[in-house]
């Protein structure tokens, strides 16, 4: 999700989904999935899966009853009305539910990155909705504290680079200091750069390597590869090999061990990023990057 592969990202829900919804049988599990699948529709949102994020929740998402429940399980979806809230367009309710799950629990609700998660979203949503730069701004304090030094700034890339982007970009006036609006264009910078040139950055000549979060963090960004400031996944690099080496729909299914229909959209994918009209095209694009 933060580096922006959809394909993984639904490859790998799907596969959780489906464990979960087995674990779900039993009794004993039944709230510690429903638990898992409200982070599981967290990051489908924030990968853009707004739809998916919804059918997530509303098959999993059952209301807790107020006997028999870990108090963490409990803890942790206390803004589960407000995400579906948002999901569902109702920025308003969003942003009172998520004002409210801050104000009952504040640093509490830090698991999986959820209360960075919701101060920036809640600082978002008070812009949009037309609040005060100083209302706006007042969830954005404990980030800020959190997060200090760049750390574990996944939790703040979780929302996107341009949620961060527009927070970044906002006319703070008074209410945030230099440092702390040099600190969001940094932020937005980095989820820019993991999002969406770290891939193809880190493709050596003889095909894609590992991209670590740190260099990104670190380093702002890694430098384009010469040719090709392309944000492709690491499975589209694959595929994209396979077709400069000349193999069909149907070996590449066969080789990664996929359905013909996902290496199709794949190959769709493939030719949409790089902007070309042809398979021919794009195994001309590999030669010629690779020399």
């Amino acid at each position: 999700m933060l580096s922006g592969d959809t394909e993984a990202l639904l490859d790998d829900a799907r596969a959780l989904e489906h464990v979960l919804s087995l674990a779900q049988a039993n009794p004993d599990l039944g709230h510690r999935v429903a638990d898992e699948c409200f982070t599981l529709g967290r990051l489908l949102l924030a990968g853009g899966q707004t739809d998916e994020a919804l059918r997530v929740w509303r098959l999993f998402g059952n209301p807790l009853p107020d006997l028999g429940i870990r108090p963490l399980w409990r803890l942790q979806r206390a803004a589960e009305a407000a995400f579906v809230a948002l999901a569902e367009g109702h920025r308003d309710a969003a942003a009172a539910g998520f004002a409210e799950a801050l104000s009952a629990h504040g640093g509490k609700l830090d698991i999986m990155g959820q209360a960075t998660e919701l101060g920036l979203r809640l600082a978002a949503l008070r812009l949009e909705l037309g609040h005060g730069p100083a209302e706006a701004a007042q969830p954005l304090a404990p980030v800020f504290r959190r997060h200090g030094g760049d750390v574990d700034i996944a939790s703040v890339w979780l929302v996107g680079p341009t949620l961060l982007s527009t927070l970044a970009q906002a006319p703070w006036g008074d209410s945030l200091t230099d440092a702390e609006r040099a600190t969001l264009r940094r932020w937005a910078a980095g989820a820019r750069a993991l999002r969406g040139r770290a891939m193809a950055s880190a493709v050596p000549v003889d095909g894609p390597g590992p991209v670590r979060a740190v260099d990104i963090a670190c380093c702002g960004g890694l430098p384009p590869l010469a040719g090709a400031g392309i944000a492709l996944s690491a499975r589209e690099w694959d595929v994209l090999a396979r077709i400069a080496g000349g193999d069909s729909n149907k070996l590449i299914a066969r080789a990664f061990d996929l359905s013909p229909h996902t290496v199709k959209r794949h190959v769709a994918n493939i030719l949409d990023k790089l902007d070309l009209r042809s398979r021919g095209q794009a195994a001309a694009w590999y030669h010629a990057l690779h020399g």
